[in-house]
């Protein structure tokens, strides 16, 4: 076969039709990619699989090369006794013509059945031009589209899948890690075959592709979303949920190998096509420096080059960089973390929303838009466009565009141009008014039923351009003029004649194009209010912040009904510290043991920690959750409180003599560049704090107290933008309870003597239960968490140098 090319390659050159640009050498120069002729050719082989690359500035010129290549690759394989195989799917043409004369010539193929045919050393040759052409295992069509390739990896993926579904997928005994290491080897990895040389992709391409695997990836993930419906989280997430890597990094990842080898094993020709090409958006030089980017983003500062380096730079750190491969793979790792963490805390944040928006009966999206809205006046339902109103209307009330009642077949009486399907020519009377104001004026609509019957034959064709790779509307050949007379100009004589005549010969007219009613409805501006203290961070020295108005109906009063429900169904007077640590003397837990309330009952308290408990101290998982939550609601429990870990929140990581910061306010459950050791422990963190703001709210629904103290938001350095606790989603909803309040306070107005006394913020869920002689239980405990305060402050000037 290589004798075959190299005289194919002589006979060609022979000719002077076209220049060689296909040489095999390695590329010595990086940084200046070599110059391509303006009419060239290289043969891209492989074994037995033959195929050529051309490329010409002139149409004609174009196909002359291509004429001559087939004419040499005839005479080479004749000398040794072979022939070509000019049947389907062998030796065929896949082009993509533009510019000055590509309709002319499009036209004059389609007229010769899509074959260019010619007579050269006594031999008539037919070649076929196709659209689509499969070379080793990848599917290729013209203009550069993919969507053929997208819906091969993701049948191939779906259907390994698929066969094991049943049998293996669907056993609750295999545990899910064991699910995704099988899915990863079996799915996975067709999914992502050859992937990372795709070119001239747009990202809706990419999305569509990385979505294939989305019903998988539900079934995989239906155990670890908190009973919300699968379907409502993205691929990003179940992915993260399961500790898959998402598409898009695997393809990065994958991206940037191959560019390890590539630069070592890089032809100079296909070095230059990708430096020629960067410019160009989708194309494979730029998705690279999009690979660029989210390797600097997830390997961290450890890497010094930026994204936007030149590329010989990058070629240069590449090659001699031995632990490359290390590198990307760390950075893959990385990312998957910090998908899990999103995903975790995404999933909690839903869970969250559901049960304050269910209890405080607040509607999801209390943020008015200034965006108009579009009401059907059939059925009274609201959209965000008039497409959606359009969809909806369709499929429920059986509307249909106008265009579709004038359109019999694939030939426009107006222009007399034959579209070749009845699809293209819709689309052809949808953008041309004035062939629409003609058919109008000279015909009525078509009946319901004809068009409902035409557009069941279009769903089969549609059905088929889609197996194919293409869209509906895809125009395979040619729009081309037909013979015959044209319909006379709308508002004519010769126009009413034909339209009366129609009127008196044709059968009641369609109405279904009328069955789009609706209106849109601009909701009126409303100037942007500033936010209130409730949904704003907590500012630093803040003594009391002012309670919420939310009273949920009742259920979240400070007085009353809630704390007269708790007081009914209490059944032991026990008050929890979570994150306790060892017990000290003068500790919460040491007051509380020791004070006698009013009424002569004495509250038990209970200290909580890893320390303490080991195992059962576990806070972070979701078997302490439920086992706390089912203690509060069985009335064993009138409060709880405790300051969960602060060591990745605090701001001394800002400063420049600190530990490095592991959060910021864009990424508050870690940033994408953190150590395996450091992402447990942000992990962990964020599990703390969402379980102590679950428990606060189980208690502020239920009747119950509690508190959560955390270091301050820290205003003093917000231009770095700190991440706190103070400014989650949650804690800000939860400061609109009425029965919540946020205290911040420096420790130095309290006496401390400390050096670097740090700034507290407490969050209070205060209820007060009524008794026989008008005492309270907390009436007392603000004086009894004064009293703590105080009491650990003199302890830490007793042991003062």
């Amino acid at each position: 076969m290589s004798q075959i090319l190299a005289e194919m390659k002589d006979l060609v050159l022979q000719s002077e039709v076209a220049e060689w640009f296909g040489d095999p050498s390695q590329c010595s120069d990086f940084s200046t990619p070599g110059a391509l002729p303006a009419q060239g050719f290289a043969d891209v082989s492989f074994v037995d699989d033959c195929a050529v690359a051309i490329h010409a500035e002139d149409l004609s010129q174009l196909q002359t090369i291509a004429q001559q290549v087939v004419s040499a690759m005839h005479v080479a394989a004749r000398r040794r006794g072979l022939h070509l195989n000019f049947d389907a799917g062998k030796t065929e043409m896949l082009w993509h013509v533009q510019g000055r004369g590509s309709k002319q010539l499009k036209q004059q193929l389609m007229a010769a059945h899509q074959t260019i045919t010619w007579t050269a050393h006594g031999v008539d040759f037919a070649l076929r031009v196709v659209q689509t052409y499969k070379h080793l295992g990848t599917w290729l069509q013209s203009g550069g589209c993919l969507l053929k390739e997208i819906q091969t990896r993701a049948h191939g993926a779906r259907s390994s899948w698929g066969s094991l579904t049943r049998q293996f997928f669907a056993k609750k005994y295999v545990s899910t890690p064991t699910k995704v290491k099988v899915f990863r080897a079996l799915a996975v990895s067709r999914h992502m075959f050859n992937v990372h040389t795709w070119s001239t992709i747009k990202p809706a391409d990419l999305d569509k592709w990385a979505n294939s695997i989305r019903q998988p990836l539900c079934s995989l993930a239906k155990t670890a979303t908190k009973g919300f419906p699968p379907r409502l989280f993205d691929v990003a997430t179940l992915g993260g949920l399961i500790g898959l890597e998402t598409p898009q990094d695997r393809l990065h990842a994958a991206r940037l190998r191959y560019f390890s080898r590539l630069i070592r094993q890089c032809p100079g020709s296909l070095w230059s096509l990708i430096c020629h090409t960067r410019h160009l958006p989708g194309t494979w030089g730029a998705l690279l420096v999009d690979s660029f980017t989210w390797f600097c983003t997830f390997y961290g500062p450890g890497w010094k080059l930026a994204p936007d380096a030149p590329l010989d730079q990058w070629v240069l750190a590449v090659q001699t960089d031995f632990a490359w491969k290390g590198r990307v793979k760390s950075a893959l790792r990385k990312s998957c973390r910090y998908r899990q963490a999103k995903a975790e805390y995404a999933v909690w944040q839903k869970a969250f929303d559901r049960s304050f928006h269910a209890d405080t009966g607040l509607p999801v999206h209390t943020h008015e838009t200034d965006d108009p809205r579009w009401q059907c006046d059939q059925c009274d339902k609201w959209f965000a466009s008039k497409k959606a109103l359009a969809t909806h209307s369709q499929r429920v009330h059986g509307y249909r565009r106008l265009v579709r009642f004038f359109a019999s077949g694939d030939t426009c009486p107006a222009c007399c141009k034959i579209h070749h399907c009845r699809m293209r020519l819709c689309q052809h009377l949808t953008h041309s008014t004035a062939c629409m104001e003609i058919l109008q004026a000279c015909f009525l609509p078509m009946a319901d039923a004809e068009v409902e019957a035409l557009d069941r034959l279009d769903d089969s064709v549609t059905a088929e351009l889609k197996k194919q790779g293409w869209w509906r509307t895809k125009a395979l050949l040619p729009a081309c003029r037909a013979f015959g007379p044209l319909l006379p100009p709308a508002n004519s004589d010769a126009a009413r004649d034909l339209y009366a005549r129609c009127v008196a010969r044709s059968q009641p007219a369609g109405q279904a194009f009328m069955q789009l009613q609706g209106r849109m409805v601009a909701s009126d501006p409303v100037e942007p209010a500033s936010p209130s203290p409730c949904q704003q961070n907590a500012i630093g020295f803040v003594f009391q912040s002012e309670q919420g108005t939310l009273d949920g109906a009742g259920l979240f009063l400070r007085d009353g009904l809630p704390a007269l429900t708790m007081r009914m169904n209490l059944r032991t007077l026990v008050f929890v510290h979570f994150f306790s640590g060892f017990r000290r003397r003068h500790d919460l837990h040491d007051i509380l043991s020791h004070q006698i309330l009013p009424d002569g009952l004495q509250i038990f308290a209970l200290s909580v920690d890893m320390c303490l408990q080991k195992a059962a101290g576990d806070l972070a998982s979701d078997a302490s959750l439920a086992f706390w939550r089912n203690q509060v609601l069985c009335g064993r429990i009138f409060g709880a409180g405790g300051g969960p870990p602060c060591e990745t929140f605090t701001s001394a990581r800002l400063s420049e003599d600190g530990p490095r910061a592991v959060r910021s306010a864009a990424d508050l459950t870690g940033l994408p560049y953190l150590s395996a050791r450091e992402w447990r422990q942000v992990l962990i963190g964020t599990r703390l704090v969402q379980f102590i703001l679950d428990i606060l709210f189980l208690l502020a629904r239920t009747g119950g107290c509690g508190f959560c103290e955390h270091p301050q938001f820290p205003v003093w350095c917000a231009s770095k933008a700190p991440c706190s606790i103070w400014s989650f989603e949650a804690t800000k909803k939860m400061r609109q309870l009425q029965c919540v309040s946020i205290v911040s306070f420096d420790q130095c107005v309290l006496h401390a003597e400390l050096a670097d006394a740090p700034m507290v913020g407490t969050c209070y869920v205060e209820r007060t239960f009524p008794s026989a002689e008008s005492h309270s239980v907390t009436d007392v405990l603000p004086e009894i968490f004064q009293r703590y305060a105080e009491e650990v402050f003199v302890a830490c000037d007793q042991v003062q140098p």
